[in-house]
């Protein structure tokens, strides 16, 4: 397959995999700061939680408190498994 990108979440629970991935060769791994993508992702969680359309406003900083007070850990280990999967992956 002559493909440029794919943007996947894999190995995350929602992520997934082309179905042609195991033709691929080589990759390059585009990694967001994770200080900016899992506050991010939250904003995601709220605005599906309260029936918002995506990207339109920021969760309440008390929720955010809440949630990260309760999920920053998972979400290190998750942001942690993505990038070692991808490294290992082509090394």
């Amino acid at each position: 397959k002559e493909v440029v990108t794919v943007k996947t979440h894999y190995p995350q629970s929602n992520g997934i995999l082309v179905e042609f991935d195991e033709e691929i060769q080589r990759g390059f791994i585009v990694i967001r700061n994770p200080m900016k993508s899992i506050p991010s992702f939250f904003n995601h969680i709220y605005e599906m939680r309260n029936h918002l359309p995506v990207h339109s406003e920021r969760a309440p900083l008390e929720e955010w408190v809440k949630w990260r007070n309760a999920y920053l850990d998972t979400e290190i280990a998750e942001y942690k498994k993505f990038i070692c999967y991808w490294m290992d992956r082509y090394t």
